[in-house]
């Protein structure tokens, strides 16, 4: 039986209209599944699955407890996903504004922002959990190696500093990886150009890497740590004028050495309406790559499909659309051969080795909303959501397609949290 694929991204679902243009401004997860293998494939549990702890997920506790009053509240709180109850809470964090929690949940790196003089600056902490302790503090400036490394192709680089947009964890916990924009220059009228680009951190020795990876012409970047390697995902405003949709770079998180690329070429290039909202005409992006075994799987908006080998990025299947009006966002939880993908109004399901819709469930409909997946369980066959409108988590059965009661409200999971890679979740693919 043939191998097939899918994909997926960041949320371009629109919800009403002025959701449906945040989304686009903003540049703008699944079943049970049984044990089952295509032949010719590794065993689905396979290239190195972290070992987790409980599932987490870490996010602001809104003050008040309303999720739409875009305030940040002071107080960051860990949650137990299956549960929706606190287990621990950190109070010390009105000026922490990212974070990336370890696959183990006992790390955690925040992007603290500081007052000096009358200059804000910014710096990494990597605390423990659950004592919240102070392992190491890194500077976030244009002195740092990476940022000296990139002004050698990029002069401009060294003049700012650089902004982080995401960070992920290996599953080891010992390095991480990041993706900054930084300045390349400046426009008379005002404005100025960037330039995407990746390094890494070395979170026990409490340093930054000596290399940056720049992806010029990238508009947007996605990472997934292996145990050795560091996937990435480079993607620009999605057209027929670029022959790619995405490109694939498999790198050495020691060197940013690539050792493998990939550009994903779609099987069509149609400017597709979103079902709820006829009137927002776009085409289709890639989601972020999700690991599948020994291969990747790429899915698109529309669900157009790749599968990859993971170690050589090469490309097994490709596959058409599965819909015409259905988009699919955020990212593509796979459990065994099957993958979790959530939609505006609803969770589908694809059979990665037919490559088919298997089955879709629909999610209430609230105002101003959307439905962000924050993490699987594998054994348990769920997935947890959160709601932007009313900032609460839920757990919907994969085999059933009942959500549950919400587990937890008051959550800061809206807008603007939910653009900047809140909450963040130990429980997500891989």
């Amino acid at each position: 039986m043939r191998a097939r694929s899918l994909t997926l991204r960041h949320p371009r679902h629109a919800i009403t209209a002025s959701a449906a243009a945040l989304a686009v401004s903003l540049f703008l997860v699944f079943a049970l599944a049984l044990p089952r293998s295509p032949a010719g494939l590794l065993h689905t549990a396979g290239h190195g699955a972290p070992e987790q702890s409980r599932p987490r997920l870490l996010t602001f506790a809104a003050e008040p407890a309303d999720a739409m009053t875009g305030i940040f509240g002071s107080r960051l709180v860990l949650l137990d996903l299956s549960t929706g109850e606190v287990v621990d809470s950190y109070s010390d964090a009105s000026d922490v504004s990212a974070a990336a929690l370890s696959p183990a949940g006992d790390l955690v790196v925040l992007k603290r922002r500081e007052l000096a003089g009358e200059t804000w600056r910014d710096r990494l902490e990597v605390r423990r959990i659950p004592d919240w302790s102070l392992a190491t503090v890194l500077p976030l400036d244009s002195g740092i190696p990476p940022v000296r490394a990139l002004a050698r192709e990029f002069p401009a680089a060294a003049t700012e500093p650089p902004v982080l947009q995401r960070m992920v964890i290996a599953p080891s916990g010992t390095w991480a990886a990041a993706w900054l924009t930084s300045t390349t220059g400046s426009f008379p009228g005002g404005g100025g150009s960037f330039v995407t680009w990746i390094t890494t951190l070395d979170l026990a020795a409490g340093s930054w890497a000596n290399w940056a990876l720049p992806l010029p012409g990238a508009q947007a970047a996605s990472l997934l740590a292996l145990p050795d390697k560091l996937v990435v995902m480079s993607s620009g405003i999605s057209s027929p004028r670029q022959p790619t949709v995405a490109t694939l770079l498999l790198v050495d998180p020691a060197t940013g050495r690539i050792e493998a690329r990939q550009e994903l070429a779609p099987l069509e290039w149609t400017a597709k309406p979103a079902r709820h909202e006829s009137t927002l005409v776009t085409y289709p992006s890639a989601l972020p790559p999700a690991l599948w075994g020994p291969h990747l799987v790429v899915v698109t908006e529309d669900l157009q499909g790749f599968v990859l080998d993971a170690e050589t990025l090469a490309v097994h299947a490709r596959y058409p659309a599965l819909s015409e009006s259905r988009r699919v966002g955020w990212r593509a939880s796979v459990v065994g051969d099957r993958a979790a993908l959530v939609g505006h109004d609803e969770v589908i399901i694809l059979d990665l080795v037919r490559w088919s819709l298997e089955r879709a469930y629909p999610l209430p409909q609230l105002p101003e909303n959307l439905w962000q997946p924050v993490g699987t369980d594998l054994d348990r066959g769920v997935l947890w959501l959160t709601a932007t409108s009313n900032g609460c988590l839920y757990q919907l059965s994969l085999d059933q397609g009942t959500l549950s009661e919400p587990l937890r409200c008051g959550l800061a999971v809206g807008w603007p949290h939910s653009t900047e890679g809140w909450p963040v979740s130990n429980a997500e693919t891989p």
